[in-house]
C-alpha cells in the first residue's frame, strides 16, 4: 500500500513538471497582434480633415425690416479650395453680407438656423455636398418677424464625414441680428386689442368714444404717411447740421445739378427781411432767381451765407464733390430707415413751405 501512494505521489509531481515546462516555454510566435484600430481611426480622421476646402458663407442682409412681415432668407457656401485662411474673394455682391469666418467645405455640408424673436422654416434639406472647388450652393428659409425690436439668427455650419452623421469639422458660429420696427398697423392693432380687451371692459370707455379715438387717430397717421419720403429725410436733418439742411433743401427746392447748388456765392443769396432767393447761372448768361420758401430753409441759407470765410457759402473742399455728398445723403436717409437715391430729391414737386 506504501508503494502506490509512492507511486502515485510520484506521477502527480511528474505531470505538474510537464505543465509548468509547457507553460515556461518560448510561444512569442503564437501571441496575438496588437490592436491598431484607433491608431488607424485617428490616421484617417486627420487625412480626412486635411483634404477639406476652404468655404465662403454669404447671407441675405435683411438690416431693418417692418413688423409683421415675411421675408426670404438665403445662405450661399461657396468652396474656394486650398489656399490661406481668412482669404475671401472680393467683392461681396450687393444685398448680401459676407462674415470673416472660413466655412469648411469639400463634403457634405450642414446649415442649420436657430433663431430667438423671429420664426424661421426651411425651405430645403439641411445637408448637402459643396465639393467642387468655385460652386456655390444655396439654402433657402422663410421668416416671419412678429414682434418689434431685435431679433437674432444664429447660423451653424458643418461638414460631415462621408456620408455618416459624424461632424468631421464646423465653422465658428454666425449670429445675425434683425432690427423689426414697430408700425403704425402694429401699433393700431395692439391699441385696438387693449382698448377692447382691457379698458371697455374696466369701463373706461364707451364702445362709440373708443371707435371715436381711433378713427380720429387713424386719420392723423395716414396724413403724416403721405408726406413724400424725400421730406422725412429732410425733416431728419439735426438743426445744429445748417449745412446739410442748406444743401439739401435747396436741391430739392430748386431742382438744380449738385455742381450748381455747391457753387452758390454770398452774392447769389438776396435777403430782404423774411423774403429770400439765389439765383443760378443759365447757358444763355442770364440769371436764373429761385425764391426761398421755407423758414427752416431759410433759417440755414442765411446762417451760412453770414457765416462763411470764403466766397461760396458750402466752401471749396473736398466734401462738396457729388461722391461725398451723395454719402452724406445716404447717412441722414438711414436715420428714418430709408434707402433713397439722391436724385429722389427731383422726384416730386417741390412744395410751397417746410
Amino acid at each position: 500500500m506504501g508503494r502506490y501512494d509512492q507511486a502515485r505521489t510520484a506521477g502527480a509531481a511528474l505531470l505538474l513538471v510537464l505543465l509548468l515546462g509547457g507553460c515556461g516555454g518560448d510561444n512569442t510566435g503564437n501571441s496575438p497582434p496588437p490592436d491598431t484600430s484607433q491608431v488607424d481611426y485617428v490616421a484617417n480622421l486627420r487625412a480626412d480633415q486635411h483634404a477639406l476646402d476652404r468655404g465662403q458663407l454669404l447671407y441675405t442682409n435683411l438690416g431693418s425690416v417692418d413688423v409683421g412681415t415675411d421675408h426670404t432668407f438665403e445662405i450661399t457656401v461657396t468652396d474656394l479650395g486650398k489656399g490661406p485662411q481668412l482669404a475671401h474673394p472680393d467683392p461681396v455682391p450687393q444685398g448680401w453680407v459676407a462674415p470673416p469666418q472660413d466655412v469648411p467645405t469639400g463634403g457634405d455640408v450642414g446649415i442649420r438656423l436657430t433663431c430667438d424673436g423671429v420664426s424661421c422654416a426651411s425651405y430645403d434639406d439641411m445637408r448637402k455636398p459643396v465639393v467642387v472647388p468655385g460652386r456655390a450652393v444655396t439654402w433657402s428659409f422663410g421668416l416671419h418677424l412678429g414682434s418689434p425690436g431685435q431679433a437674432h439668427i444664429h447660423i451653424d455650419a458643418v461638414v460631415y464625414r462621408t456620408s455618416s452623421d459624424q461632424v468631421l469639422s464646423s465653422a465658428a458660429p454666425i449670429d445675425v441680428e434683425v432690427s423689426v420696427r414697430r408700425t403704425w398697423a402694429y401699433t393700431l392693432g395692439q391699441a385696438v386689442h387693449w382698448i377692447f380687451t382691457s379698458a371697455t371692459g374696466l369701463g373706461l370707455f364707451s364702445g362709440g368714444a373708443v371707435l371715436t379715438a381711433i378713427g380720429g387717430w387713424l386719420r392723423r397717421v395716414r396724413a403724416a404717411r403721405r408726406r413724400p419720403d424725400v421730406d422725412r429725410v429732410l425733416a431728419a436733418i439735426p438743426a445744429a447740421d445748417a449745412r446739410d439742411r442748406a444743401l439739401f433743401g435747396l436741391l430739392r427746392l430748386t431742382n438744380r445739378p449738385i455742381r450748381e447748388v455747391v457753387a452758390i456765392r454770398r452774392s447769389d443769396v438776396f435777403m430782404h427781411g423774411s423774403a429770400m432767393a439765389v439765383t443760378f447761372p443759365t447757358l444763355s448768361e442770364s440769371i436764373y432767381q429761385h425764391r426761398v420758401t421755407g423758414r427752416r430753409l431759410r433759417q440755414a441759407v442765411r446762417h451760412l451765407a453770414t457765416s462763411c470765410s470764403g466766397e461760396r457759402i458750402f466752401g471749396d473742399g473736398p466734401d462738396t464733390a457729388t461722391p461725398e455728398v451723395t454719402d452724406r445723403w445716404r447717412r441722414h436717409c438711414a436715420r428714418v430707415n430709408l434707402d433713397l437715391p439722391l436724385t429722389a430729391l427731383h422726384s416730386y414737386p417741390a412744395p410751397d413751405g417746410h
